[in-house]
């Protein structure tokens, strides 16, 4: 986990911040596949949604209901921010759905409820960028994993910003004696034979632009019980194959 803290000005609309800016820039890139269920101004993601009708949204929805919207496992990013306190809410939301929030912060059911929304939207290896005032991210019981923290402080009394990038785990099954990310991988037996100590290779459905594949897929060997954890492109499946056997 990389955690790294730089001062900044404090501003109303987080992704303003110029060291947040910057980590979006690095995760987001431009948008595509991503939501925003708490957008106010931003144009950061594809789907915007916010619930005050005067911001220039794509959805103007409880933040909720926005995220019940999507099917299971189709979104590839979601930006998390919502307000962080009650006094945010007035200066934010004005009176578009102030009692909401504020419950919402009092007991935290609101907010548990669209983190467990979330966690069924993300695809595996999809990312939730969370924002606030403390690191707990979508949490590992929901099956993220914690890649990197940024800590923004703001001098004076101000609380610090905490951006926390989250990745989805993806969820490994046996098949064939091979380690493989359920629902992310395709097998094609008779194509891509592995030879050797391996069963067969799998192709990742989920891909960079530079046709990297996105996820460590584990292939297991019988060869001394030994094996390989890598993150594999199409270019290095037959030196793999030359390795396990």
């Amino acid at each position: 986990m990389k955690i790294t803290r730089i001062w900044s000005m404090p501003n109303r609309w987080t992704f303003q911040i110029k060291p947040i800016k910057e980590l979006l820039d690095k995760y987001v890139g431009d948008g595509k596949g991503w939501i925003d269920p708490f957008a106010g101004k931003s144009k950061r993601t594809e789907i915007t949604n916010d619930i005050n009708p005067t911001l220039d949204t794509n959805f103007h929805l409880d933040a909720l209901t926005f995220l019940q919207k999507f099917e299971s496992e189709s979104i590839g990013g979601v930006l998390f921010d919502p307000p962080y306190s009650y006094n945010q809410v007035q200066q934010v939301y004005s009176n578009y759905g102030k009692n909401l929030f504020a419950d919402c912060i009092r007991g935290k059911q609101y907010l548990t409820k669209c983190r467990e929304e979330i966690s069924r939207i993300v695809k595996p290896l999809g990312y939730v960028i969370c924002c606030g005032w403390n690191s707990e991210g979508i949490g590992k019981k929901r099956g993220f994993e914690i890649l990197e923290v940024l800590l923004v402080p703001h001098g004076g009394s101000h609380n610090d910003t905490i951006v926390v990038v989250n990745r989805k785990i993806a969820e490994v099954v046996e098949l064939e004696g091979m380690a493989l990310p359920s629902k992310s991988i395709s097998t094609k037996k008779k194509e891509q034979p592995m030879g050797g100590t391996c069963e067969y290779a799998g192709v990742c459905s989920y891909r960079n632009e530079d046709k990297t594949v996105c996820l460590n897929i584990l292939v297991k060997t019988n060869q001394r019980g030994a094996s390989y954890s890598k993150v594999l492109s199409y270019s290095k499946i037959n030196s793999l194959k030359e390795q396990t056997r």
